[in-house]
């Protein structure tokens, strides 16, 4: 972060009303960007980004709102891209809306508070985002974080568990993993073959995890723990968690198409078992996120090409940043928390560079049905051309996100019912069969039965979604009871996503397109 901008930016927002252009700001500062060149222009948008998100991080006001461009008077895409990062709201509605300017008014209000400016306006940290090591000091130290404290005792208390289960497999070679034995010396509530694998693979938050974890259903469970063949993969994946054995592991899992397909279980049991090279970067689209921040900004690199395998590429992250945190994790001596310091750094380094606005973990948050929408379906483009699918792939990941889905909306209507005091009709709540033309059933206030169809995206609010014939009849056939959960915004590795609620006449709300056609061959005359 350029602190001479920033101190330039605080100072110009103590003064009443005033605007800094981006030109003037460039002069003033020495920083010789080319603003008629797209690099320059890049590199002004760098500048006033990582402001922000310093500012942002400390609960503050934008500080890039003080600067505008000279021509519009206004701020930049760059500007409304991370206010809507931030969580703030669309970008172009908040551009159409002037927001940049409330958004200056406040950083105003904050800035010329003397005891806010006594107190933030100098960093006092020397060691700021220019190296790896001063960004771990940086966001260990800030307020923000001060909750990764539980969840480094939490890592620690199960990764000695852990520990003491591999000992006790490598003590007795030819024991079963279910051998009641060696989980009796493993803290209370673990110190059984089942409750262990519970902490190890379903629940929520095992201590590893960042924040929680999507959840295996239980059958999904039952399914894997007492496979003859899982025994034997987990025994090895404990006691020996090699690169090998996590593939072993992988195969087998990926291969099975009785359970779910969640690879952030995987990893995370494997990060559980050997915190030395595995980082609690779990989520595999935000690990390699996580790695593309560190090769622009730090210069990281890999050795060997991990070819996209989670495993290797955490053993040679995990081996720069020893190297390169030497001294600023010498403040720990005992090794192990040295080791979870680390490992829980690199999901920081994701959450502070990319994440907008946070959800809180195994939660979903219920919003009003977006007013957008088509008035009529898109036309087929006519074009055929060449492509492979993995339709089983792409079925067992739908069947996942599904799942996942509709688990978050069954304990949201527990909770709801519990709000309202109906106890016992929360206790009936239920994800129902594959099948039923919905899929878990609840209650209205009233305590009338209400059947929900649950369609869960990764995407935003308004990206289509699909039902069956099935769903589509028992939807007509129950008018008053029948409701759509649309969840949107989910997030695999919190566990947490958004929702909106079409009820009432359903049908009249969607558009219909028949992309499929069900063929029966026609009798011969």
């Amino acid at each position: 972060m350029n602190e001479k901008v920033r101190t330039y930016l605080i100072e110009a927002a103590r003064q009443k009303g005033k605007f800094v252009y981006y030109s003037e700001m460039v002069n003033d500062c020495g920083l010789g960007f080319d603003l008629g060149s797209d690099e320059g222009q890049l590199q002004l948008k760098q500048t006033l980004t990582d402001i922000s998100r310093y500012e942002h991080a400390q609960d503050r006001p934008m500080l890039s709102s003080i600067a505008v461009g000279k021509k519009d008077k206004d701020h930049g895409n760059g500007f409304y891209d991370l206010a809507e990062e931030f969580g703030f709201g669309k970008n172009k509605v908040l551009h159409d809306q002037y927001w940049g300017m409330k958004e200056a008014t406040k950083t105003r209000e904050f800035w010329t508070n003397n005891s806010h400016y006594k107190m933030y306006a100098k960093i006092t940290n020397t060691k700021t985002l220019s190296t790896i090591s001063g960004l771990f000091d940086l966001l260990l130290s800030e307020e923000r974080y001060k909750w990764t404290e539980k969840w480094k005792n939490d890592y620690v208390d199960f990764i000695k568990d852990v520990q003491k289960l591999q000992n006790a497999i490598q003590a007795n070679p030819n024991i079963e993993i279910d051998n009641g034995l060696l989980y009796s010396t493993l803290s209370p509530g673990i110190q059984n073959y089942e409750d262990f694998m519970l902490k190890w693979l379903r629940v929520k938050d095992n201590g590893v995890s960042s924040r929680g974890q999507s959840v295996l259903a239980e059958h999904h469970f039952d399914v894997i723990v007492w496979d003859d063949t899982f025994k034997i993969l987990a025994k090895q994946a404990i006691s020996n968690p090699t690169v090998n054995s996590f593939n072993a592991f992988r195969k087998w899992w990926f291969d099975n198409s009785n359970i779910t397909n969640r690879p952030l279980l995987i990893n995370r049991a494997f990060a559980a078992c050997k915190p030395e090279t595995l980082s609690s970067a779990v989520d595999n689209e935000k690990f390699w996120i996580t790695i593309s921040i560190l090769k622009a900004r730090y210069n990281f690199d890999f050795e060997n090409d991990p070819k996209d395998n989670w495993f290797l590429a955490n053993e040679q992250l995990t081996k720069w940043l020893d190297s390169e945190l030497i001294k600023s994790l010498s403040k720990w001596t005992n090794r192990l928390e040295q080791l979870v310091w680390r490992n829980i750094f690199v999901w920081l380094i994701f959450d502070y560079f990319k994440s907008g606005e946070i959800l809180p973990p195994n939660k979903l948050i219920k919003k009003e049905k977006p007013k957008g929408g088509l008035t009529s379906a898109p036309e087929h483009s006519g074009e055929f051309k060449d492509y492979d699918t993995d339709f089983e792939e792409k079925t067992r990941q739908q069947k996942d996100l599904g799942d996942a889905g509709e688990e978050l909306v069954k304990q949201y209507e527990i909770e709801y019912l519990k709000s309202k005091g109906l106890i016992e009709k929360s206790k009936e709540v239920k994800v129902v069969p594959d099948g039923r033309g919905y899929d878990v059933l609840s209650f209205d206030e009233s305590g009338i039965d209400k059947y929900i169809e649950v369609k869960t995206t990764t995407g935003k609010d308004l990206t289509p979604f699909y039902l069956s014939e099935n769903e589509i009849e028992y939807m007509k056939r129950h008018k008053s009871s029948y409701v759509i959960y649309r969840v949107y915004n989910y997030d695999e590795e919190n566990n947490s996503g958004e929702f909106f609620e079409i009820d009432g006449d359903v049908e009249a709300q969607l558009i219909l397109k028949p992309i499929q056609f069900r063929v029966f061959m026609k009798k011969e005359k």
